[in-house]
């Protein structure tokens, strides 16, 4: 969290020397260009002010690489102008947060600087509450008990802290010489449950509130801490697990989620008294505290609970919460299905084609996967970039169902294979490889018939696709991944693709040999990945 950072601005006096130090003081206005004022302020509201340009020439604002850059909040009007008097007016639209615009003039070789400030920069206490639904860019103060650590939260102080109104995310935390990036939690010594105060601007992650870049105003130490790690799963077939903890109340109390109850509870509270360091008897070393959990068997997905432990002396209380997970089985199921689930800490796994990478995210672990029953995202799914697995390949993953704005979506995945390495050829070069069930290729050619190799129309996807030098009969369209005979009844006449239609087909090669002796190259297994409609 952030101490109160006062800003002030110093116009340095140049001393001249010439036998002596004399006491005049040269004006940091340019011989060329005047300011009526190097300080613009803006109301919160919103509004306009001005400052006259008295200039000898020529003289325009500049953009020194996005660094004195025209804010898209601001108005500058004109930008530029000639020799005589101007005046410039400054626009900024309403905003509750604090906001500040470093403006370069430039004249000839000379440089004049204007300061555009919006609001005060000063801090708002509200809960987290408010700081959730707040605007960007507002700064506040927030105090919180530290409830979970978040990625690379030692070097760079991630961390949530949480009230009685709600749970927000620091990211990013100043040490105690005020520098980032620089194990800021060892810097202050905080630890899970001690009650934090921070100052610093609401931000946002793709819509998720967060602080960003706070100091630290106050830091309480909590009463209870936990000792050692929180490592390793209950089996699914149930168990116990030990979790230690200094409390320097009393204590510790446990408390279980009511809904978990029926599955997780205590089964052993024991306290190894502290041992008095033999140099110093009379400081008093604090219990520690072993509370054993116990989970009976688990017959469906994985589980996590939220357990809290306190500690309290006098008026003063602490608690710190500790997730206690435990397995379960992954159950095999439809994209379809998996879409349908609740969101829960449940293990799932889907097989299925990649569809297509998900931009946003610069890790390259996320895609989009589809079998036939429908397509959802595989977000941040860990090992897929390390696999090499690419659009058009079959794969399987395994991960929770979670969801985003509404949307599923499977996370906490683990990308467990590639079932299918799909190679992308030509037609022509399909027809000349080797006939195999176990080596798949993604083959695109417009349809040049709707007819199965008798010649006659049928209802289970059989046409022939061209690449325009060769011809290769499709032995079957299957809408995804995973779909069974039944699945292509209609298919193609249910979605619209007719002769002409650009199609694209996932498949192995074989040859079908009938009791003439008439060979037919085919593609077999046919799964649909996409068509386009003819011109």
């Amino acid at each position: 969290m952030k101490r109160k950072i006062f800003i002030l601005s110093a116009i340095a006096a140049l001393c001249t020397l010439v036998a002596g130090c004399t006491d005049e003081v040269k004006s940091n206005q340019l011989d060329s260009l005047q300011l009526s004022n190097t300080y613009v302020s803006i109301a919160p509201a919103g509004g306009s002010n001005t400052v006259t340009v008295t200039a000898t020439g020529p003289w325009q604002f500049v953009d020194d690489h996005s660094i004195n850059t025209i804010p898209d909040w601001l108005t500058v009007e004109p930008t530029s102008g000639n020799a005589g008097t101007t005046t410039v007016t400054f626009t900024g639209t309403g905003s509750e947060a604090y906001r500040l615009a470093k403006l370069k003039i430039k004249i000839g070789d000379q440089e004049q600087y204007i300061n555009v400030a919006q609001g005060t920069d000063a801090a708002s206490a509200v809960k987290i509450a408010e700081a959730l639904t707040g605007p960007d860019g507002r700064k506040l103060e927030l105090t919180g008990a530290v409830t979970g650590w978040y990625s690379n939260a030692e070097k760079y102080g991630n961390f949530y802290i949480t009230d009685d109104t709600g749970t927000i995310l620091i990211y990013g935390l100043a040490d105690k010489d005020g520098k980032f990036q620089n194990n800021p939690l060892e810097s202050w010594g905080i630890e899970m449950g001690d009650v934090v105060t921070i100052v610093g601007p609401r931000g946002n992650y793709k819509g998720d509130p967060q602080m960003v870049d706070v100091t630290l105003v106050k830091l309480v130490k909590s009463l209870i801490q936990i000792v050692g790690t929180v490592e390793g799963n209950i089996p699914k077939e149930g168990g116990e697990k030990e979790i230690r903890m200094v409390c320097k109340g009393g204590g510790p109390t446990v408390t279980i989620p009511e809904a978990d109850q029926a599955w997780l509870s205590v089964s052993d509270i024991r306290m190894i008294p502290g041992v008095p360091d033999p140099q110093f008897p009379t400081v008093a070393v604090p219990d520690t505290a072993v509370v054993t959990m116990k989970a009976v068997a688990n017959a469906a997905g994985a589980r996590t609970s939220t357990v809290a432990f306190g500690s309290t002396s006098g008026e003063n209380s602490s608690s710190v919460s500790v997730e206690i997970v435990q397995e379960g089985a992954i159950a095999e199921i439809t994209v379809a299905d998996f879409n349908a689930a609740e969101v829960s800490q449940a293990q799932y796994r889907i097989t299925g084609v990649v569809m297509e990478l998900y931009a946003s995210d610069k890790q390259g672990e996320s895609f989009y996967i589809q079998d036939w029953s429908g397509k959802t995202l595989a977000y941040r799914a860990t090992g897929f970039k390390a696999s090499g697995a690419k659009v058009g390949d079959i794969v399987t993953v395994v991960g929770q169902r979670g969801e985003f704005k509404g949307n599923a979506q499977l996370v906490s995945g683990t990308f467990e294979e590639i079932k299918y390495a799909v190679t992308e050829i030509s037609v022509t070069d399909f027809l000349s490889k080797p006939d195999s069930k176990n080596v798949y290729y993604k083959v695109t050619g417009t349809i040049t018939s709707l007819m199965g190799s008798n010649g006659k129309p049928n209802d289970y996807g059989n046409l022939y696709i061209s690449d325009g030098t060769s011809t290769l009969y499709v032995f079957g369209t299957y809408p995804g991944y995973g779909a069974t005979g039944d699945n292509r009844k209609h298919f193609i006449a249910n979605t619209g693709i007719e002769v002409g239609d650009e199609l694209t087909m996932i498949g192995y090669k074989d040859t079908y040999t009938d009791k003439n002796g008439v060979s037919t190259i085919e593609l077999c297994g046919g799964i649909y990945f996409s068509h386009k409609k003819k011109n």
